[in-house]
């Protein structure tokens, strides 16, 4: 039964690209994900922005959840594609520089099944992105608190986040209302063990902070380019 893998990427533009361009190219990739998503390749599409940073979020629609041999369709997705070819930075990479780096998921709320129970009861009022900025000797732990509470599966959130990282930037995908549909993983009323481990170790601590003005918490929320879902 087709099921729902998610991904966000992370690109950099040239210093020398026009806004102008930036935003063709935007329009490029929503016009593809439209496409895609009426031929049933995609669910939901989010491009978001940081000066030169993009953020591409994506639900793929595939036959089964890729084995770890199979995952290359999905990592180079957004290269495949071409939208900002001639805007972006190479980035380098163990098999080779690429245009968009594949983030590595590190925390959600919920677990996609299959396609149909993953679709939203009700349109979002927006698809948004943040950012959160690590100091260099916090990113493994922070890594490694919320794959435990993933794995433990009792955290409550907001269903649709999904947070990844590269390198010392994490990127959360997340929908308003942020309390439409709150789930965990196990679908059970128990209290989150590890969610308190987290809360032990100085979660504020983890974070070299933008301007406490503009956070949402420990996370800075971006300029959203392209929604489509």
């Amino acid at each position: 039964m087709p099921t729902i893998e998610r991904a966000s990427y992370r690109a950099f533009l040239n210093p020398d690209a026009a806004d102008g361009d930036v935003a063709r190219a935007a329009d490029r990739l929503r016009a593809d994900a439209e496409r895609l998503k009426t031929g049933s390749r995609v669910l939901t599409v989010c491009l978001t922005r940081y000066g030169r940073q993009l953020f591409l979020y994506v639900e793929h629609i595939v036959p089964e959840h890729p084995a770890h041999e199979a995952m290359a369709a999905i990592t180079g997705f957004p290269d495949a594609q071409g939208w900002f070819s001639g805007l972006i930075r190479p980035y380098p990479q163990f098999g080779g520089d690429v245009d968009w780096a594949y983030m590595h998921p590190a925390f959600w709320s919920d677990e996609p099944k299959d396609v149909d129970s993953f679709r939203r009861a009700q349109e979002p009022d927006a698809r948004c992105g943040r950012i959160a900025h690590f100091w260099p000797d916090t990113v493994v732990d922070y890594v490694l608190h919320h794959q435990l509470i993933v794995q433990e599966g009792l955290a409550m959130g907001d269903r649709y986040q999904f947070i990844s990282v590269l390198d010392d930037v994490a990127f959360s995908y997340f929908e308003t209302p942020r309390d439409r549909e709150r789930v965990n993983i196990r679908r059970e009323e128990r209290e989150s063990k590890e969610i308190q481990r987290w809360l032990d170790v100085d979660p504020f601590n983890h974070f070299d902070h933008f301007d406490p003005g503009t956070l949402e918490r420990d996370f800075l929320i971006i300029d959203t380019l392209v929604s489509v879902g």
